[in-house]
Parts: structure tokens; C-alpha cells; sequence
């Protein structure tokens, strides 16, 4: 009795051992990748990429085994290419939508432990990852794997200028300079380009058409002047703009409430390098850059002979005669930085000229807030020449008294 008990255990496990066999083949397991083995790829935007899938049946057999359908779905925004579509060595029929193909082969279209070959040609226009999704079926079972796509950027920032028009003309001497920008991607930076050089680069940015950015620069000296703008997206790809000018022109005087004409102009780095003339009144001022901080000279007052102006940030005031040039360390670094010089004074205007300089000394001595030089002082050359000849007169003094002292002398002695 406990015999048969045993066989007949015996006999079940069995059973159930067959079972799990047969189940095992009649799901037969596929192995679903790109055919250089991955599940990834990455292709680049707007250009035909061929997509070649393995579907390799690993299990079953040739009645329960084989694999009957094969589906490949893609993305709505992956423009699939008619015709391009077919399998290796295989007998199927072909059916597709706009975002699916399918090939079916209701008796065997990947027999047992063979692999098909699938490919078909597509386009995508946005970057960004995607997933394909391949799902084979055989007559019980079917299995799906996500192939996974990045679809690359390769197209540039489009960017439109709006503000300030081309050709402004203006004695504004600071400006926004609005644009729109549109990507695909996010865009990572915007730099503003002014005569050929990024002058400021902003990081916030909306790649929205509608939306409008800027960049504020300032300030920009009495001349005509070219910008433009560039982008860069998060891919690396980089845009450029049209190019516009505008120009700066002299500033229009106002009158202060003493009644004297009032004007600021500003001048840029190469004015200030080769000198720059400007015929001013009295309260009108020149704004200069020097050690990448602003500066400002002011003419405080007009006499017949001499002007006295004051430049800050730090204020120093001094005069200067007709004809007359002076130096200033305008940044207290112990370098001179720049010099003005008086040409004439015509009625109520002088004509100057602001030069930037590089010359090591202390700008006190030109500074009237830093004490000016007593003009009735002798210099100390003066005084030792009025030394030596002092002390030269009595050097004869006293040789005239030794040679009289010497006749007194001699005559005495005769004498006696």
C-alpha cells in the first residue's frame, strides 16, 4: 500500500515537472534588442534614420513556438517612410498605420530558436527620448520591450532683434537691447555683441517666440556703434542674429538754475587712448571708463586765463593755465591715469583734451583739494644756489681782510 502511494506521489511530481516543461516551451521566450545587441540608440534630428530590430524565439517549438506577429509601434511625431518597411527571409503579410507596421504569418513568421530581421525607415523633428515598443506574439503569448530613442538637436537658435531699431540716432547713451529667441531645445545662454565683442551675457532665458528678452548696456560713447545678438542652446548649437547700428550723438544742453548750460558727454576707450578735444562751457562734463569703473570731469568754472575742473569718483579739483597740462590717479592706485590739458579759452568756452596715461606718481601734485605748490617758495635747486652764493661773498670778505691784515703787516714792519 505505501508502495503505491509512492508511485502514485512519484507519478504526479512528474506530471507537474511535464507541465511546467511544456508551459515553458509553449511560451516560448523572444529576445527583443536593436541589431547591434542594445536596446537604445541615439539619432540625430531631421534626418531618415533606417531602424533595424532583432526578434530572436529562444523556446517552443514549431506548433506551439513560433512566433506569429510581430508589431512595431513609434512615436506621432516620427514620420514613418512608405515602403521602407520589411523582414529577412520571411513570409508575412504587412499592414501599417501612421504610428504602427505589423508583420503576421498566422502558421510561422519566426519559427522556434531562429531570429527575424526587421527594419524600416523614419524621421524625427523634435528632439528628446522616445520609445519604440516591438510586441511579438505567438498563438498563447505575446511579450513587449521598449526600445528607447534620443532623438539630438542639431538646429540653431532662431533669433529676432526688436529693439532698438537699426540706424537709431539718439544722444541716449544707454540701451535694452530686446530680441526674441525660439528652439527647440532650452536655450542656456544669450550674449549681447557690440562693434565684434560680448560686451554682457544673460543665462535666463525663455525660448518662447512670444516672449521678449533683453540685455541693458551702458554707457556707449558719441559715435556710431554695430550690435547684434547670440544664443546658444543646451545642445551646444549656436545662432547668431542680423546685425543693426546705432548712434550715439552729442548730448542736448540743458540750463541749470544758476543759467549755465549743462551737457555729459561720454567717450570710449579708444577716444580717451588717443586724446580726446572736446570745446566745453562751463558745468559741461566728460564721462570716461578707466579700470573698468566710470568716471567724470567737470568744468566748474571759465576765466580768462585759466578753467578749474573737478574729476571724480573720488573728487579732485584743480586749474589749469592756458596751455598747461596736468595729471590725475583717478583710482587711488598710485598710477597716473590720465591728463587734461588746456589749448584756449575763447569767451565763455575752453577747448581741452583727456587723454588716458600709465605713469607712476602721486596725482597729489596736481590736485588743488591736495595742496598746490607756493609759486613764491624757491624750489630746493633755488635754494642752494642762493646758498653758494652767499657763502662765496664771504669767502672774498674774508681774502680781502687776510690781504689787507698782510700789507698792515708788512708795512709795520718796514717801519721799524
Amino acid at each position: 500500500m505505501k508502495k503505491s502511494v509512492t508511485n502514485n506521489n512519484k507519478l504526479f511530481l512528474f506530471t507537474i515537472i511535464v507541465g511546467i516543461l511544456s508551459i515553458c516551451f509553449v511560451f516560448a521566450a523572444q529576445t527583443i534588442t536593436f541589431i547591434d545587441n542594445t536596446t537604445s540608440t541615439t539619432v540625430l534630428e531631421d534626418v531618415t534614420h533606417l531602424y533595424n530590430v532583432t526578434v530572436n524565439s529562444t523556446g517552443g517549438n514549431w506548433q506551439t513556438g513560433n512566433i506569429t506577429q510581430v508589431n512595431i509601434t513609434f512615436p506621432s511625431s516620427f514620420a514613418f517612410k512608405a515602403g521602407s518597411a520589411n523582414a529577412s527571409n520571411l513570409q508575412y503579410v504587412f499592414t501599417n498605420t501612421s504610428t504602427q507596421i505589423s508583420f503576421l504569418n498566422t502558421s510561422d513568421l519566426i519559427k522556434g530558436n531562429l531570429t527575424g530581421y526587421f527594419w524600416f525607415n523614419a524621421t524625427a523633428s523634435t528632439p528628446g527620448t522616445y520609445t519604440i515598443n516591438v510586441t511579438a506574439f505567438n498563438t498563447t503569448y505575446s511579450q513587449n520591450t521598449s526600445l528607447t530613442v534620443t532623438i539630438n538637436d542639431t538646429t540653431a537658435p532662431v533669433i529676432t532683434l526688436t529693439s532698438p531699431s537699426d540706424a537709431t540716432s539718439s544722444t541716449t547713451n544707454a540701451y535694452n537691447f530686446t530680441f526674441n529667441v525660439s528652439d527647440d531645445s532650452a536655450v542656456s545662454s544669450c550674449s549681447l555683441i557690440v562693434a565684434g565683442s560680448v560686451t554682457k551675457t544673460i543665462t535666463t532665458i525663455s525660448n518662447v517666440v512670444t516672449n521678449l528678452n533683453g540685455i541693458d548696456d551702458s554707457p556707449f560713447g558719441v559715435t556710431s556703434h554695430t550690435w547684434s545678438i547670440n544664443c546658444t542652446d543646451a545642445a551646444g548649437n549656436i545662432g547668431n542674429s542680423s546685425s543693426r547700428s546705432f548712434t550715439v550723438t552729442a548730448a542736448t544742453t540743458t540750463t541749470s538754475s544758476s543759467g549755465a548750460s549743462q551737457a555729459v558727454f561720454s567717450i570710449n576707450d579708444n577716444q580717451l587712448s588717443s586724446g580726446y578735444e572736446k570745446t566745453v562751457y562751463q558745468n559741461w562734463a566728460v564721462k570716461m571708463k578707466v579700470s573698468n569703473e566710470y568716471h567724470t570731469l567737470k568744468v566748474n568754472n571759465i576765466d580768462e586765463d585759466k578753467i578749474k575742473i573737478t574729476i571724480s569718483s573720488t573728487p579732485q579739483t584743480a586749474e589749469l593755465a592756458i596751455g598747461e597740462t596736468k595729471t590725475f590717479d583717478i583710482d587711488s592706485d598710485g598710477v597716473k591715469d590720465i591728463e587734461v590739458t588746456l589749448n584756449s579759452i575763447t569767451g565763455s568756452k575752453a577747448n581741452i583734451i583727456v587723454k588716458s596715461i600709465s605713469v607712476a606718481g602721486d596725482s597729489s601734485e596736481d590736485s588743488d583739494n591736495a595742496g598746490n605748490v607756493d609759486d613764491n617758495t624757491p624750489a630746493s635747486g633755488e635754494e642752494s644756489g642762493d646758498e653758494e652764493e652767499s657763502n662765496a661773498k664771504w669767502w672774498v670778505i674774508v681774502v680781502v681782510l687776510a690781504i689787507l691784515a698782510v700789507i698792515a703787516g708788512a708795512y709795520k714792519v718796514k717801519k721799524n
